[in-house]
């Protein structure tokens, strides 16, 4: 199969040199192209213009197998998605002296881990996963099932059995069947879709992928955004995590957006629904104090 070969746009300011700081940018889960394209909104290509302007240079690229890339998708986990973002490192540290990360969702959690292995000088993370996957995948059940008028009891039974049968994909021992668990017919269809989706190589790693033992190892500057109508990357835990993990860093800026969802546009619900019918793409004051934290950053400590 080979190594995979991926394509992306180096956006380079006016008058940039090798001090210009400069992002590589990693898109959320599933493929994307460079431009993190979903429901004609293209908020990479919008944070990339926006950085340009403020003197900061961007290189963001197709995810594998999508656009100009290449390479297998099928097998690949959160560990091949961050080498191929430590590529791109690489590639940028041969023109430029400060090279740093943005990521959303996935890509956030790329950053963090990037940054914990010393690879970035800097990160942004929008939306990135901080607490284990397992955690993650639970929460946005429980948020769905509520949302969607199951009572709560019900819905604990559900979550109960679907958090053991993660923990059983990761660590071995026997399923949960759904012929065991007191739930309507629905909800037992429901959960064999999900035990079928948590088999992929993709999904058995994020399970266990838990950034929160990492975090005291990052030493780098680290700006970090989380919306409050976030129902897929709950804002209290990641943030908090964040907060309660990070060694100490005067640079360091751990940020609640009011009002905006996982795409940070402000939304009524944060509902996934919502997305495609919202005209922003991506918040302004979120764009303007991810420049001002960038063009702040002393170089001395970079």
């Amino acid at each position: 199969k080979g190594e995979p070969h991926l394509e992306g746009t180096l956006l380079l300011p006016e008058g940039y040199s090798r001090k210009t700081p400069v992002l590589i940018m990693v898109t959320g889960s599933g493929q994307e192209n460079r431009d993190e394209e979903i429901y004609d909104h293209k908020p990479f290509a919008v944070i990339a213009d926006a950085l340009a302007r403020a003197g900061i240079a961007t290189l963001r690229y197709d995810d594998r197998g999508v656009g100009g890339s290449t390479g297998d998708v099928a097998q690949a986990t959160t560990e091949d998605f961050k080498d191929d973002a430590l590529a791109g490192i690489r590639l940028l540290r041969e023109r430029f002296d400060r090279v740093g990360v943005l990521g959303h969702s996935e890509g956030g959690t790329i950053a963090l881990m990037l940054a914990a292995e010393k690879q970035a000088d800097f990160i942004v993370s929008l939306a990135g996963v901080a607490v284990s996957g397992t955690e993650t995948l639970v929460r946005q059940s429980r948020t769905g099932l509520l949302d969607a008028g199951f009572p709560e009891a019900t819905v604990d039974t559900y979550c109960k059995a679907f958090a053991e049968a993660c923990q059983v994909r990761v660590h071995g021992g026997r399923m949960p069947s759904p012929d065991e668990l007191d739930l309507p017919d629905a909800l037992k269809q429901n959960y064999v879709a999900a035990l079928r989706q948590i088999q992929s190589p993709w999904m058995t790693r994020f399970l266990s992928l838990d950034m929160r033992p990492l975090l005291g190892g990052i030493t780098c500057p680290v700006l970090a955004f989380n919306g409050t109508k976030d129902i897929q990357v709950d804002h209290e835990s990641n943030l908090g995590a964040l907060r309660s993990g990070l060694p100490a860093n005067p640079e360091n800026q751990i940020v609640t957006v009011e009002g905006v969802n996982h795409l940070f546009q402000h939304c009524a619900t944060g509902a996934v629904s919502e997305y495609r019918s919202i005209e922003e793409t991506f918040a302004p004051e979120v764009l303007e104090q991810m420049v001002r934290w960038l063009a702040g950053l002393k170089t001395n400590s970079l």
